[in-house]
Order: C-alpha cells, then structure tokens, then sequence
C-alpha cells in the first residue's frame, strides 16, 4: 500500500483541526457535541491506520548472533508522523529473530528546530548510547547504526540482541515509546521509558558487546577512531513539540 503523503498530510492536518476546535469548543446541549467529536476522533484514527500500513519497513539493525536483518516500520521523513507518537503501535510488524529485543535511538538535529504532529515526540538525544541495564543482561550486544531522515536530521537506530531474550518485565519501551506494557505470570505491568544512558561506548566495543551496521548493512566491529564513536551533539532527551490544530483550517503547517 502505497501513500501519497502530501495529500494524507493535508487530510490528516484538517481532521487534526476539526478534532481540536470541537474538543475546545462549548459543550452543546443538543448532543452535537459528541456526534461531532466523536466523528473527528474516529476520522483521525482511520488516517492514523491508513499511515500505519503504508509505512516503509526498514533494516534499523541487524542480530550479530544470527545475521538476521531486524526489519521494521519506520518514518523518516520527519516527524510529523504517528510513528513518533508516544503510544503509536505498528498493526504489524515484520517477523525478526529469537535473539531480537527492540530497538532504541537518537536524533542528531544539526542546530535546525523541527516540530511534530498531533502530540510531541521524544527522539532520544542526539548522540548514540547504550542503556547498561541491558547492557548488563546475559550477552546482550547492541548495533548502532547511522540513517538519514528527509527532513535533514541524522538517526542513530540502536538494536540490542541477546541469546536468550529476558522476560517481559526486563525488557524495555520502544524507541520514541512512552512506556511498555508486559504480561507475566505475576499479571505484569508497566515499565518507563529508559532514563539511564551512556554515551561512552568505546568501552563496549572493546569487551565484543557493540558493533556497527555499516551503509552496506554489514555488521562491522568498529575502531577506535570510528565516527559512530565520537558524535557530537545534545546528550540529554530531546521533545519535539507539537503542532497547534486549533486555528483556520489553513493555520495547521
């Protein structure tokens, strides 16, 4: 399924508009209110879905155990789309291997100011990191790897691989996730985004826990002097604010 993201984008913006100026407006006693809402809030979700499926599936990382690309939707235009949203779910994703546990990231934003969609989004830092409570886990190794988004910024997709994935509760929210929700034998529960980095990675690489995918998507151990190793740039979580939907119907971009 093919989009054509311009005219989604203007579709997307007006329905974006019509939900805001009806949840903003004075409730009606006539019941209008929650024809029209409702309707609004519906029209968005079918665009969001409509979005979803037509997402491109791209090899962020690859498992150093297996070889297997790790495949996955991803938007890189910029980040006006779903994809970013906090508690935006793929309908589904394509099949990746046993050793596979997600996928975190950074955003190099290259000193230009962007904004999101209906609600900010959290890209990460700008400059690769691992998360040692992962790393710590029996095993794990993470790729990082460099992608190119359309809108001029610099992604840094990082993959983490273990030969035996750990249960749910010690695994963690998606790249740009707000949180993940795990089912275990004890019920399960909630698990926060990860708020501890490190951004020295030299010492993974030289203990085998951190390779590269390199442009050829090649897993390559990298050297010292390796770019990936010396990016430069915000360490701390960065929020792309949101776009107001409330104006005229062409105030919205």
């Amino acid at each position: 399924m093919k989009l054509d993201r311009e005219q989604w984008v203007a579709e997307y913006t007006a329905s974006a508009q019509a939900y805001s100026r009806w949840m903003n407006a004075a409730t009606p006693t006539d019941g209008s209110f929650e024809h029209h809402c409702v309707r609004s809030f519906r029209e968005l979700v079918a665009l969001e879905l409509r979005y979803a499926e037509a997402l491109p599936t791209v090899a962020l990382s690859r498992c150093p155990l297996c070889d297997k690309p790790a495949l996955q939707r991803f938007d890189a235009a910029d980040f006006f789309g779903p994809w970013w949203h906090p508690d935006f779910v793929a309908p589904k994703e394509p099949g990746r291997c046993p050793h596979f546990m997600g996928v975190l990231g950074a955003v190099h934003h290259h000193g230009h100011a962007h904004r999101a969609g209906r609600l900010d989004v959290h890209p990460g830092p700008e400059v690769p990191f691992v998360v040692p409570r992962l790393m710590a886990l029996p095993g794990v190794v993470a790729v990082v790897r460099e992608l190119r988004m359309d809108n001029g910024c610099t992604a840094y997709p990082i993959g983490y691989f273990a030969p035996r994935r750990p249960p749910p509760r010690d695994r963690f929210a998606p790249w740009a996730r707000g949180a993940l929700e795990y089912q275990d034998l004890d019920g399960g529960g909630w698990r926060p985004a990860e708020g501890d980095r490190d951004f020295e990675l030299r010492a993974y690489v030289e203990r085998g826990a951190l390779k590269v995918l390199d442009g050829e998507l090649q897993l390559r151990t990298p050297k010292s002097d390796h770019p990936l190793l010396h990016v430069e740039g915000r360490r701390v979580p960065i929020v792309v604010g949101r776009r107001e939907f409330g104006g005229d119907p062409g105030s919205g971009l």
